[in-house]
């Protein structure tokens, strides 16, 4: 039985993707619930029911699209590598610090504000990565030629 050219089918799947921010997931997603439908109906049919049937309760079985999707995409979320941030961190303070102590101490052979400086760019930084972060960089990819 071919059920992946169901309209019903196809409008659940979507539904559910609908939800799910992480688009990479989007084709397995689609493909389990493609396999669970499947599954659901063709035991549905064997109890004698028709296909439309068949298929109007597998979907009713699965659950509604909207919840289904949203539990989903808390599952599927990306989740960031921390302890990376964290040495981030904690190697930008520890050089924030050792600029802190050059300028106290006066070790500059010349008069300059390297921890204002310093502070200033690391705080530029931060926002830029934090920027970075939320940003898909695939999108680059056609214009990856030109760069």
């Amino acid at each position: 039985m071919d059920l992946n050219h169901n309209n019903k089918i196809k409008n659940y799947i979507s539904g559910v993707c609908s939800q799910i921010k992480f688009r990479d997931i989007h084709q397995d997603v689609k493909l389990e619930l493609e396999a669970h439908i499947q599954e659901i109906s063709e035991e549905l049919l064997s109890q004698g029911f028709s296909e439309k049937e068949a298929v109007e309760k597998a979907i009713a079985q699965m659950g509604d699209a909207d919840i289904v999707g949203k539990q989903l995409n808390r599952i599927h979320k990306p989740k960031p590598e921390w302890s990376v941030i964290l040495f981030s961190f904690l190697f930008v303070n520890i050089g924030l610090l050792g600029m802190f102590f050059i300028q106290r101490q006066g070790l500059l052979a010349y008069d300059i504000q390297i921890f204002g400086n310093s502070l200033l760019f690391s705080f530029m930084s931060i926002f830029s990565i934090i920027g970075l972060y939320f940003f898909d960089y695939r999108k680059l990819e056609r214009y990856s030629k030109h760069i």
